[in-house]
């Protein structure tokens, strides 16, 4: 029998009241039928945490406070892990699978970095089937070969399902939370 293969979609979504995050993973198969979903109670900053850690906040509860253990409490054994924000590559070390950031090729803005400061590994990816439109798919910079480990998973996946839609499907699966239960909110 073949082993499935399994694809983690992990994000970190701001809460309805926009007081907090919730970090949240989507398991799909490689032709995106679910397997598994999880999701993080809220993490509340409360005003004394916004200004001491500033611009490293939110990555500190995405990363360390919701992805790490989202991961590691896993039923299903993942292929690949795609996130929502580059700054959630920063799970990579947690992880024996390669972890990747994807963004369509007409939201990334490209910027022009000084020599002393390395751009994280990209490569752009066109649908196969062309049905959707080409994507951008970035690695951790210490973990350049997640690029060409994920390569051929990304490009028979990206055949027959949008590889951005399943963030859509937590962004609604967690308002459907929030309306069921009032610590989602």
């Amino acid at each position: 029998m073949e082993e499935r293969t399994f694809l983690g979609f992990l994000s970190l979504n701001e809460t309805s009241a926009g007081d907090g995050y919730i970090g949240a993973i989507l398991v799909t198969d490689q032709y995106g039928v679910p397997a598994e979903f999880r999701c993080t109670y809220p993490v509340k900053p409360s005003v004394l945490h916004k200004p001491l850690y500033g611009e490293t906040l939110k990555p500190y509860i995405g990363v360390e406070l919701c992805a790490k253990r989202l991961v590691e409490v896993l039923d299903h054994r993942l292929n690949l892990l795609v996130v929502n924000a580059r700054f959630l590559l920063d799970v990579r070390p947690s992880c024996n699978y390669p972890v990747i950031f994807i963004e369509r090729v007409g939201e990334a803005i490209e910027v022009a970095l000084p020599d002393a400061v390395t751009s994280p590994p990209k490569s752009r990816v066109a649908c196969p089937s062309g049905r959707f439109q080409p994507i951008y798919v970035s690695a951790h910079s210490n973990y350049a070969q997640d690029l060409s480990e994920s390569r051929p998973l990304v490009e028979n996946t990206f055949s027959h399902l949008d590889l951005l839609e399943p963030f859509e499907r937590i962004a609604t699966a967690l308002k459907a939370l929030a309306q069921q239960d009032g610590r989602f909110l």
